[in-house]
């Protein structure tokens, strides 16, 4: 929905909906949603709309969460294809290293 939002020019809308949701996920995770689709649209969602260091901390959390809590549970030989053959994962690291995410920890 935020994304929609945003997508739609309705960014202050999709701000407050993705503020919510990172809300709610220090409570519990989303059952009906990817998590990693999570943290990548709050990124998108929050850069877009100037909130730059809200941005960088979502996109941090969503590698942390790629890398550190679900790879770890995927078989090492479906790892390669978890980083790379997922849409979400891949966007989301990419935009990680490519905005130095990744070298801070």
């Amino acid at each position: 929905m935020a994304d929609a939002l945003r997508s739609g020019g309705r960014a202050d809308e999709a701000v407050l909906l993705v503020r919510e949701a990172l809300t709610q996920l220090e409570r519990c995770y989303p059952l009906a949603m990817y998590l990693g689709q999570v943290w990548w649209i709050a990124y998108q969602v929050l850069a877009a709309a100037g909130h730059t260091d809200e941005a960088v901390a979502a996109l941090q959390a969503g590698r942390s969460w790629v890398l550190h809590d679900a790879l770890p549970h995927v078989p090492v030989e479906y790892r390669e294809s978890f980083l790379t053959g997922n849409l979400t994962n891949r966007s989301l690291l990419a935009q990680a290293q490519e905005t130095g995410v990744g070298a801070r920890g």
